[in-house]
């Protein structure tokens, strides 16, 4: 981006400022980005407040465009604003979310670039870990090339109906193991050890849903989950269950993909 005013640039570079983002694994509840949202929103009108009025009567080119950075300012704020309105448990606004953020990127590497120019360096230090945690909420990897970035996000309603009933269908799939185990006449102990770690499964499950349920971390919980899963699968292969065991594992695989996507993994 080429300043197409006279800038004097500071010689000592700016600290940039990072929490360090939401893992996918820790994926923050619809509360969570309420706030975080909402401190977004209030970070880039502080932000634009105290810029320096050089600054916003600025003009800048990139890709042979030329912008006002008023103008590209008061789309950020309004990015902001938008996302800020339409965020709720029954819209995560993904694509609004994504304007705003690929703004805020823009802006970043502004300031980067160009330390103490507009003269709220210490606003976008405090502004610019919430927009890094409020892009891991979308599983957007901030410092990855925003022209690949795909925000998803999940509503916690969503992720709370594909959690409902692990442990029942971890149930039924036991019950369809052991009857078609015995018509196959599998070995008694190879048998006891698939039921063994399908009994896992279903407390791994139980124990994700209750997790969930009261806004815990979830990033152990997933992970036991998917794990007995892979076991109960490999298990069942095993013992070459896996056509009669079908239909009674097919909804926990569902879930499982479907959780997985949620969770960004």
């Amino acid at each position: 981006m080429k300043i197409t005013t006279r800038i004097a640039v500071l010689s000592v570079a700016l600290a940039a400022v990072a929490l360090a983002p939401l893992a996918a694994a820790d994926r923050a509840y619809d509360r969570d980005v309420e706030k975080l949202i909402a401190d977004a929103h209030r970070g880039v009108d502080r932000f634009s407040r105290e810029m320096d009025s050089k600054a916003k009567g600025a003009k800048v080119t990139r890709d042979g465009v030329e912008t006002d950075v008023s103008d590209f300012m008061k789309d950020f704020q309004s990015a902001g604003r938008l996302l800020n309105e339409r965020y709720g448990p029954d819209d995560m606004a993904s694509q609004n979310a994504l304007e705003f953020l690929r703004k805020g990127k823009a802006t970043d590497g502004f300031v980067q670039r160009h330390p103490g120019f507009t003269g709220a360096d210490s606003e976008w230090a405090s502004l610019r870990p919430v927009l890094v945690n409020l892009a891991a909420a979308y599983n957007i990897e901030w410092d990855s090339d925003m022209t690949t970035w795909r925000p998803v996000r999940t509503s916690d309603k969503s992720i709370a109906s594909m959690l409902t009933g692990l442990e029942k269908q971890a149930k039924y799939l036991g019950k369809v193991t052991a009857k078609a185990g015995k018509t196959a006449k599998v070995d008694k102990a190879a048998l006891k050890g698939v039921a063994d770690s399908i009994v896992t499964l279903g407390g791994s499950g139980k124990a994700f849903s209750d997790a969930f349920k009261k806004k815990q971390p979830v990033g152990s919980a997933a992970d036991g989950f998917f794990a007995a899963l892979e076991k109960v699968n490999g298990g069942i292969a095993s013992v070459g269950l896996e056509g009669a065991t079908k239909s009674a594992m097919t909804p926990l695989t569902s879930a499982a993909k479907s959780l997985g996507t949620a969770l960004g993994r």
